[in-house]
């Protein structure tokens, strides 16, 4: 048994076809049309076909009941593909077989998986388990085994339908790729199947035979190469087109490992933890000495002629001296006991006092200056509108 699919008008009954319409002739008819025709059936289940392992227990139960199948034709919704119609078609083997069904039409009970085709990767190849092989034409023990499950599928669930058999009146013969969608594609496939080494490989010492692969890639390396010298044209461009693509990467895996080898190594430096950062308390030794170093003093002038607070703006003035104000409860904070760092202490305390000196020394002037520009304006909008007598 095996499976087609088929998408026209195909194996029409004879009971939906419309009465009094004769059916249209055809020119011409192929030999093996007429001869599946003779063997074919319409078969709908009551309750359409959710999934093919319920199709093909469907056409299982068939051939139990009437004989070997050899096709079945399935077919979707156009306008919903991922849904069966709710019949198909089935081709026996011979045409004894087809004769067994009564002019008019039978019903009968199939048992078929319950599965839910609409689960995330559908149905697989353990739910058609069991019902891909052909079944015995055994017709008097049909009836039994539609009502009990074999032991080695009892874990599926399994239900009753009901389904409706009759002869097909119309012709037609299985659906088979054109042959010129082959001619399209089928070179660009061989040259694929060609280069493909498979999902893996064996040892290199180790030789295992293969005959059925063997045959088949000699047999798509005959039509590759075949079509090579038949187009080559095609076959010079399709080439030059591979080609180019290998070279770019190469040339793009050259250039990485290229700029890979220029770039200097980086040097290992130490990292110098800062007073902050250290996980220890610092341990800093405080040197005795006589000698006094006499600072000057904190003027205003001498503020905005040495520090370089006094080229910072507004802005980065504030946010250094929130800086130094934080580093300084920090010190006091985790290292309050050491003499060394409580002098480190003092020295930025000292700082961040110079700097607020030097800032509240330049903000008299700035304000003046203010002042006296507002003032001016006020003055010269004054002597605009009243005149020279102001």
């Amino acid at each position: 048994m095996s499976l087609a699919r088929g998408t026209g008008r195909a194996l029409l009954p004879a009971s939906i076809l419309m009465p009094g319409r004769a059916i249209p002739k055809q020119k011409r008819i192929p030999e093996s049309a007429v001869r599946l025709s003779q063997q074919a059936v319409y078969v709908r289940p009551s309750d359409g076909i959710s999934s093919m392992a319920e199709g093909f227990a469907i056409a299982r139960a068939i051939e139990r009941k009437f004989g070997k199948i050899r096709d079945v034709l399935f077919t979707r919704e156009p306008e919903s593909p991922h849904f069966y119609q709710s019949y198909f078609w089935c081709i026996f083997e011979d045409a004894v077989s087809r004769e067994r069904i009564p002019s008019d039409a039978v019903v009968i009970q199939a048992r078929v998986p319950l599965i839910n085709a609409q689960l995330e990767g559908g149905v697989g190849l353990s739910d058609l388990q069991g019902l891909l092989t052909p079944a015995d034409y055994r017709p008097e023990e049909l009836n039994d085994e539609a009502l009990e499950d074999p032991e080695e599928e009892g874990q599926k669930q399994w239900g009753l339908v009901d389904v409706r058999i009759e002869k097909a009146q119309t012709m037609t013969q299985l659906p088979v790729a054109a042959k010129s969608e082959f001619l399209r594609h089928g070179p660009f496939f061989a040259e694929t199947w060609s280069q493909w080494c498979g999902f893996s490989s064996a040892l290199p010492e180790v030789t295992v035979p293969q005959p059925h692969l063997d045959s088949v890639n000699a047999r798509w390396r005959q039509v590759y190469e075949r079509w090579r010298k038949n187009n080559p044209e095609w076959a010079a461009r399709r080439e030059q087109a591979v080609d180019s693509v290998q070279v770019a990467t190469a040339e793009g895996h050259a250039t990485d490992q290229h700029a890979v080898r220029e770039e200097p190594p980086i040097a290992w430096t130490p990292i110098k933890l800062g007073t902050l950062n250290k996980a220890t308390p610092a341990q800093t030794a405080v040197e005795d000495t006589d000698t006094v170093v006499d600072k000057p003093d904190l003027t205003a002038d001498a503020i905005n002629e040495t520090d370089p607070q006094a080229k910072l703006s507004k802005r980065e003035r504030i946010l250094q001296q929130a800086r130094e104000n934080a580093r300084i409860q920090s010190l006091k904070k985790n290292m309050e006991n050491e003499p060394g760092q409580q002098a480190e202490v003092g020295e930025v305390q000292q700082r961040a006092d110079a700097g607020q000196l030097a800032q509240q020394a330049k903000e008299p002037v700035v304000q003046q200056a203010g002042t006296e520009s507002r003032r001016k304006s006020i003055f010269d909008r004054l002597k605009r509108f009243i005149g020279p007598s102001l």
